[in-house]
């Protein structure tokens, strides 16, 4: 008799370690799934998403003064989010030389920037072969980045991202963006 107690003991002593193992496993398994929720909200969108409208979108112009990019004009508009610092953009400089000037008529072609230092210079020297514009933080859309560049996006004539493309004009996103604006573009310039 004494043999079957302690074999009870045993396995009410199991059984409520194996149940508590469980909660603690359905407790933790909850504030993990919590956790990553909290996140995934908190996480910043890289680069503009496609859809986003951008009609009210304030900018400045090189002289600091406001200003507003006109996208009503009857064709898309391609925005080239460019920095002076930015070593991609540079070596992406003949893609869009090459894409301004064989579809320049088709699209509008505005560059901006998401800073004004040193953004004069670099027009000047000719990195960029349209309008460059600073883009007022302020104004951006919530959960828009546009500190990452190089960035392409077309916009519609009612201010509306249709495309985006993040990086520079090589591997695949080059075939890609030679395949939508059908043309051959010479790639990236090797440093």
């Amino acid at each position: 008799m004494k043999l079957s107690i302690e074999n009870n003991r045993a396995l009410v002593v199991l059984f409520t370690v194996l149940t508590l193992s469980l909660s603690l496993n359905l407790y933790l398994g909850w504030q993990v799934r919590e956790f990553n929720a909290t996140r995934k909200q908190e996480r910043r969108q890289i680069g503009v998403p496609v859809g986003t409208n951008l009609s009210s979108w304030p900018v400045h112009d090189l002289e600091g003064r406001a200003a507003r990019i006109n996208f009503n004009t009857g064709i898309p508009t391609v925005i080239y989010v460019l920095s002076p610092a930015c070593g991609w953009c540079r070596r992406n400089e003949q893609n869009m030389h090459a894409l301004a000037s064989s579809k320049n008529g088709v699209f509008n072609f505005i560059g901006l920037s998401p800073t004004a230092q040193n953004l004069q210079q670099y027009i000047l020297a000719g990195h960029a072969p349209f309008t460059v514009y600073v883009a007022d933080p302020a104004g951006l859309p919530a959960g828009v980045d546009i500190q990452t560049t190089p960035q392409t996006l077309i916009v519609s004539p009612a201010g509306i991202v249709e495309k985006a493309w993040l990086g520079a004009y090589d591997g695949g996103r080059k075939h890609e963006i030679e395949a939508f604006f059908d043309v051959d573009l010479p790639g990236i310039k090797h440093q």
